[in-house]
């Protein structure tokens, strides 16, 4: 899915979106917070049927996968434009750095997301404390990123 969205996706967005800042925005907004925070919908609608939540989370799902492997696409292409001509040497450590961020996040989420599905599911609360609250705030911290991203200019990111 990752690689359908970036070969076929982005392209076709490209045309109706040309700005790389209004098309990551897109992502997060269309793309990104809807395919976490609308899982657990499928599971309302469509409990105790395996064949319609099935049906009911595929979107949800290539959304989800897709939207992450646009915005990373379009992340990394900001990096390259932000680096001029004169310090290209340093287009590497730049890239590094938002690697290792990454990696982190990488590493931390699984065991904090664990944790957090057990206690949601054995949660007694109601919503937004109940079994949705790790696809609440998953569409929630999409936030941070919509927030960094409204704050660059296209200039910030020209290459």
């Amino acid at each position: 899915m990752l690689l359908l969205g970036n070969l076929v996706l982005l392209p076709a967005l490209r045309r109706r979106i040309p700005s790389s800042l209004a098309l990551q925005r897109f992502a997060i907004c269309a793309m990104a917070i809807p395919g976490f925070a609308l899982f657990p919908l499928a599971a309302a609608c469509c409990a105790g049927d395996d064949g319609a939540a099935t049906l009911a989370v595929l979107p949800v799902f290539f959304l989800r996968i897709t939207s992450v492997g646009l915005i990373f696409t379009l992340s990394f292409q900001f990096i390259n434009g932000v680096v001029d001509e004169g310090h290209r040497s340093m287009l590497g450590g730049v890239t590094g750095a938002a690697q290792q961020a990454g990696n982190v996040a990488r590493f931390l989420t699984p065991s904090a997301s664990a944790w957090l599905v057990a206690w949601a599911n054995a949660s007694p609360y109601r919503f937004p404390l109940d079994h949705t609250l790790p696809f609440t705030l998953f569409g929630v911290a999409w936030l941070a990123p919509l927030y960094f991203n409204l704050r660059l200019k296209e200039a910030d990111v020209a290459a």
